[in-house]
């Protein structure tokens, strides 16, 4: 990372900003663009998002075009995303992958389990 902020190392030797964008609510291309816009502006390196967002594509795309502009490179900013609760078990790769896809920024930070388990889901607890 080359701005100094509040950060953590984590064990892998990577460290991870301490405030990010968290993308729940976050839809459609131009409040995309404009939200990771503006939190970059402010500072921001992280960024969480979840496949069941439905804006990881929009996540990417706004990053992709606005790390230039804000003299950043991928390497610069920390990314979040989770597996959702009908990839886990034997799926979960492909869902890891199917979010990398989605992204379109070569790597993710941190993968997490949003919750563990298939709650909710036909043939879950």
């Amino acid at each position: 990372m080359t701005d100094p902020q509040p950060s953590v190392l984590l064990n892998t030797g990577t460290w991870m900003p301490l405030l990010g964008l968290g993308t729940f609510r976050l839809q459609g291309q131009e409040d995309s663009y404009n939200a990771v816009d503006a939190a970059l502006t402010a500072g921001y390196r992280a960024f969480d998002t979840y496949a069941v967002y439905h804006n990881e594509a929009q996540l990417g795309h706004a990053l992709r075009h606005l790390l230039p502009k804000h003299g950043l490179s991928r390497e610069d900013v920390f990314i979040t995303s989770k597996l959702g609760p009908k990839d886990q078990g034997s799926k979960a790769r492909d869902g890891c992958l199917r979010s990398l896809e989605q992204l379109g920024l070569g790597y993710i930070d941190l993968y997490l389990i949003h919750w563990p388990g298939t709650q909710g889901l036909p043939g879950g607890g």
